[in-house]
């Protein structure tokens, strides 16, 4: 029994190590690391688009739409065995933020005969939506008289880092030769990349006309795939994390102040599989389609009033024995939010060093409240992101 045993070690490891002498094991893409002084250079075209409505409780308020397009660069180097430099330049040409059908905020009032939200619970300082008295329903108020809108341009935070496999399915080289030695060890059953990289603040936010977040922060991620023939199922993780920024915002009565705000911090997590129908060895032409689900998350944050809700009240109101002011122009907390995730990735491998990448994205978001004074959700929200670009491998 014992012998039997052995025998079948012996096959597997065999098996194993011929593998490896034949055609290289391939990753995900999610995990690849370029080749020791090996790497890519791309440029692309990228973009997003998002589609929300506003509600407080079930009644519509408002409709809010953004985006915003730009080209972007990507340049990866292998400096050592088993890690490589990587940056990342996006520029948005275009980004953009409006509203439609937005009712008036009202403020709460108690007094006999004119009860904003008499039922309503914790009326706190302002309203969108008041008591029908014919219909005995809420309905929204009177649309506002204008309503808002911003656009921005430039050049978005620019990342720089290192990735790096502690272990890795494919042969990533050697300082001895650059080619696979000849007797090569047990290969990996797996694959585990890690990276880190710094957050460039170019000098832009919103409050500025910029699409950057406005602070320098820090990215950090870990990814593991396997290959399994024409698949590679993987889980990635990444997250970027934010610092707090000072800046001025003019508001709509031309007062100018300064603010000390922090951006949200997203983490993103997709579980996905990456699918080979197609490869030519000759050649290096590839097709490569890839799936993943997963989630995205943004924290709580803070915002400048009357940047995300387009109307807000203006003056101090009385509620209770407690007096709340929150004046367009406030520091005000944005709601942590959470969405789903669908990604639709296609790869096409030209020959050998020229590659061209389509990636498809679609988020549907939770409601979640906008300024956390007011009881207004952003809700039935729809993000599609798309992008294509153009590689050159070395």
């Amino acid at each position: 029994m014992r012998r039997t045993t052995r025998k079948l070690d012996l096959i597997l490891f065999a098996t194993l190590v011929l593998a490896a002498r034949g055609e290289p094991a391939r990753a995900a893409r999610d995990t690849d690391v370029a080749g020791f002084l090996h790497g890519e250079a791309g440029v692309g075209f990228a973009g997003t688009a998002e589609r929300s409505r506003m509600f407080e409780y079930a009644v519509q308020v408002g409709k809010l739409r953004q985006g915003e397009a730009g080209p972007r660069f990507q340049l990866r180097f292998g400096f050592v065995p088993g890690a490589e430099l990587f940056g990342e330049i996006p520029i948005v040409s275009s980004g953009y933020r409006s509203y439609a059908d937005v009712a008036a905020v009202t403020p709460c009032s108690y007094g006999a005969g004119d009860d904003v939200l008499q039922s309503g619970p914790n009326c706190n300082v302002g309203s969108s939506i008041h008591l029908d008295p014919d219909g005995n329903r809420y309905v929204a108020n009177p649309q506002v008289a204008s309503t808002p809108s911003f656009s921005w341009s430039g050049t978005d935070d620019i990342i720089v880092g290192v990735r790096f496999a502690p272990f890795h399915e494919t042969d990533l080289g050697s300082f001895e030769t650059l080619r696979q030695p000849a007797h090569p060890s047990f290969p990996p059953l797996a694959t585990w990349r890690m990276e880190v990289g710094a957050i460039v603040n170019t000098g832009s936010n919103f409050y500025q006309g910029g699409p950057g977040a406005g602070a320098t922060g820090l990215l950090l991620g870990t990814s593991f795939s396997k290959n399994l023939g024409i698949s590679d199922p993987y889980i990635s993780i990444r997250t970027l994390r934010y610092g707090d920024f000072e800046t001025s915002y003019t508001d709509a009565t031309g007062q100018t102040n300064t603010y000390l705000l922090t951006p949200p911090d997203e983490t993103t997590a997709l579980f996905g599989v990456e699918l080979l129908p197609f490869v030519d060895p000759g050649s290096g032409a590839k097709f490569v389609v890839d799936f993943a689900f997963g989630g995205h998350y943004w924290s709580r944050s803070t915002v400048i009033s009357g940047t995300l809700l387009p109307s807000v009240i203006t003056e101090s109101y009385l509620y209770g024995s407690e007096e709340v002011a929150p004046t367009s122009g406030s520091v005000v907390s944005e709601e942590s939010r959470l969405g789903y995730e669908f990604r639709l990735r296609l790869q096409y491998q030209i020959f050998r060093y020229l590659r061209i990448d389509a990636l498809g994205d679609l988020r549907y978001v939770l409601p979640h409240r906008l300024e956390s004074p007011y009881r207004i959700l952003q809700g039935h929200t729809v993000q599609a992101r798309y992008s294509v670009s153009l590689t050159s491998t070395f």
